[in-house]
């Protein structure tokens, strides 16, 4: 049942499903002449999204695209249900069909429920409303009837279709759930990788596909607990220094003694939704870094709104103020980053250099005493052992004694033997080289340390100034008579605060783990020599040793992988961005970062948030076509408001774009009228006004337009004209 060729969607009909009242039939997608471009048009509310949300229904039952605004409503067409008398049974189907010319899918959603009497409520605004209720993933009902889902998977190769048993199984097969958003697109979700890179993340880990790399690290670590429990119990040292180790893992976990998570209660988290209930982060270690991350995810989210917003609504005069503040605001977090940076490498040199400054001395004596040994032929001990076989092989000392006399021959192999007892003290030659070295470094070791001085100074500087100046700005700003403004520049101001602290405590918690961190390993490397030493617990030593190196390959090699995708995706974005942006020069290079988020440089400066809402498009469709590349699933893209709302250049670039993007694959794109028809004037390239339908319409499949009749809450398919 598996193929390699490039799959795309040859049919969708829907069925009483939210605004298509009635049954749609099969709307044919299926490529014709080699066209891979769909259209399908709609003004705002009229479906157009819902086709997005009918797709992922279809095949994971799941509506994320569904707006907030329409919760209180059924997934079932209203209409549907009110035309239905008490007892009529009512059905809803969604219905795929997708595949190639050696394979054809054909996935079903079809739920049927008996109406009962409908129960109506009064809402907040005194509007009589149907009371609905959400059942499972099945979606939101009139409350009080019982759905019956039937649902089908079936596959052919030629005439007959065969239906498998495991849906689930088979679709995941096709695309994994946790891939879609970067097949099903919405605006939304292409800004977050442009703005906040929110996915950026999600995508590396699922296309790594280290699932089983890290249910073995797991697996692991749960063999090392029962061996280490073994080892309770027989002597004091070997507890206290199990006691420790496991008292840093509990902090680095946020794990009480019982293995419970541990969580901040009073601190709750930040409300990241409408209605969403109090929430807390876990108290410490890795997880506490890993859902502060998400909580700044969603300030910058924010704050990209609100900056968005503050350009629709600053007045002329404010104009110019408004783009300095936010140029100071999106340049002040990195000034920060890199101070923090600054001061704990700092930090790390003064921990690694300390101990030498203080030492001078003694290393001074050390070195000159380890030279003296090496010259007299003391160190190393080995070389000894070396010299004295020779003697007893030739038979006769270099001073001339024979030594087939048994006494003489004793005294040089009893002296080798006192010898080889300070065999260890080999391992000084190594280290009076390295204390030669350091003590020749010491005075360009110490300049190191006022270059950081001196960097560290010039940046606080540096940022001092920013701040005064975002100061005078804000104050500016402020005293314009616009309550708008106003109001977005307090809610941002704060928003700005939360998230500066965030990243403050970021920066500790990171700090802090990488201490845990070191006091855990020494611990481990205590306890496993406590364990050795104790001969009733030699077995369990020598297996807990090999389960914690096998524990830390596994790290390494998820580590590794994970980089290897990271690099690849990063190669991968910057080909797409460079070759698609129209402005082939501007831009020097796209990277893809640690912490996942997606910089654009011009000549090593960072514009990444200078970049228009043009260029973040083509950068977010950029990652996406990489994404697609390594993923290795062939599988087509629908994208629902393609080109958004962008200036008039932009908007030609994209018109041709959009053909020659992922040109083998099918795209299905959800577009407004005025998206797609309205005239582009004034742009170089465009000298007869084309609208985007005019400069892509050589590529185009199929257009389709949705008619939406108020009256009758239903939206139809029609033929576009």
């Amino acid at each position: 049942m598996a193929d390699n060729k490039q799959r795309s969607f040859l049919s969708i009909r829907l069925k009483n499903y939210r605004q298509y009242y009635g049954d749609s039939g099969k709307i044919s997608l299926a490529p014709q002449d080699g066209k891979l471009i769909n259209i399908i048009q709609g003004e705002n509310g009229e479906g157009k999204s819902n086709i997005l949300n009918a797709m992922n229904y279809c095949l994971y039952q799941e509506e994320p695209h569904f707006k907030s605004q329409y919760s209180g409503m059924p997934i079932v067409n209203i209409r549907a249900i009110n035309d239905a008398a008490d007892g009529d049974e009512v059905e809803m189907i969604v219905e795929l069909e997708l595949g190639n010319e050696e394979i054809k899918y054909k996935i079903a959603r079809k739920i049927t429920f008996f109406k009962n009497k409908l129960i109506k409520q009064v809402d907040t605004e005194g509007r009589e409303t149907i009371s609905v209720t959400r059942i499972g993933n099945l979606g939101s009902f009139p409350t009080g009837v019982n759905p019956t889902a039937k649902n089908s998977f079936q596959w052919s190769t030629g005439k007959d279709w065969k239906t498998e048993v495991n849906m689930e199984h088979h679709i995941h097969k096709l695309l994994p759930p946790k891939l879609k958003s970067f097949f099903f697109l919405d605006g939304e979700f292409l800004d977050e990788i442009a703005s906040t890179f929110k996915g950026v993340k999600k995508g590396v880990d699922e296309l790594s596909q280290l699932n089983l790399v890290y249910i073995t690290i797991a697996d692991i670590k749960k063999m090392v607990t029962t061996y280490e429990r073994q080892s309770k119990g027989t002597d004091t040292e070997t507890d206290t220094y199990l006691n420790e180790k496991q008292n840093h893992e509990n902090w680095l976990e946020s794990k009480n003694l019982k293995g419970e998570t541990v969580y901040d209660k009073e601190n709750p988290g930040l409300k990241m939704e409408e209605g969403g209930s109090v929430w807390y982060h876990p108290k410490s270690g890795k997880p506490r870094e890993e859902s502060k991350k998400k909580e700044l995810d969603f300030l910058k989210q924010k704050i990209h709104e609100i900056d968005e917003q503050l350009q629709k609504n600053n007045s002329s005069v404010s104009q110019e103020w408004s783009i300095n503040l936010a140029k100071i605001e999106k340049l002040l977090p990195k000034k920060y980053e890199s101070l923090e940076e600054l001061k704990s490498n700092k930090i790390k040199y003064l921990v690694q250099e300390g101990p030498f400054v203080y030492l001078r001395e003694s290393v001074t004596f050390a070195s000159n005493l380890i030279d003296k040994k090496r010259k007299v032929g003391q160190l190393p001990v080995k070389q000894n052992e070396i010299f004295v076989k020779d003697l007893l092989e030739a038979e006769k000392c270099i001073c001339g004694t024979d030594l087939h006399d048994e006494k003489a021959r004793q005294n040089i192999i009893d002296w080798q033997k006192n010898s080889s007892k300070d065999s260890k003290l080999d391992a000084c030659v190594e280290i009076g080289v390295e204390f030669r070295n350091k003590l020749k470094n010491f005075k360009k070791d110490f300049s190191v340390l006022d270059k950081f001085r001196s960097d560290i100074i010039n940046l606080q500087e540096e940022i001092d100034n920013y701040e005064d100046d975002k100061k005078e700005l804000i104050a500016k700003l402020k005293g314009i008579d616009e309550i708008k403004v106003k109001e977005l520049f307090s809610e941002k101001t704060a928003k700005e605060e939360l998230r500066d602290e965030t990243l403050v405590e970021l920066a500790e918690i990171k700090t802090d783990i990488k201490s845990h961190e070191r006091e855990r390993n020494t611990c481990e490397v205590d306890y496993n020599r406590a364990m050795k030493n104790n001969s009733k617990l030699k077995g369990v030593a020598d297996k807990l040793e090999l389960l914690q190196k096998l524990h830390k390959t596994f790290n390494i090699v998820r580590h590794n992988v994970t980089k290897k995708f990271q690099d690849s995706l990063g190669e991968n974005t910057e080909a797409y961005f460079k070759k698609l942006v129209w402005k082939e020069t501007t831009f020097s290079d796209v990277v893809l970062q640690e912490d996942y988020s997606l910089k654009v440089l011009n000549d090593g400066y960072d514009v990444t948030h200078d970049l228009s809402s043009g260029e973040r498009l083509v950068l977010a469709l950029s990652f996406i076509a990489a994404v697609r590349q390594i993923s290795g699933y062939k599988f087509p893209l629908v994208i629902d408001t393609p080109i958004g709302k962008i200036s008039e250049t932009p908007k030609t670039n994209l018109g041709k774009f959009y053909p020659k993007y992922l040109a083998d694959t099918q795209l299905t794109l959800l577009v407004t009228g005025s998206e797609y028809e309205s005239n582009i004037v004034g742009v170089k390239d465009n000298p007869e006004n084309h609208s985007v339908r005019k400069l892509i319409k050589e590529s185009v499949n199929v257009e389709y337009k949705l008619n939406y009749n108020e009256k009758k809450k239903q939206t139809t398919f029609g033929d576009y004209t």
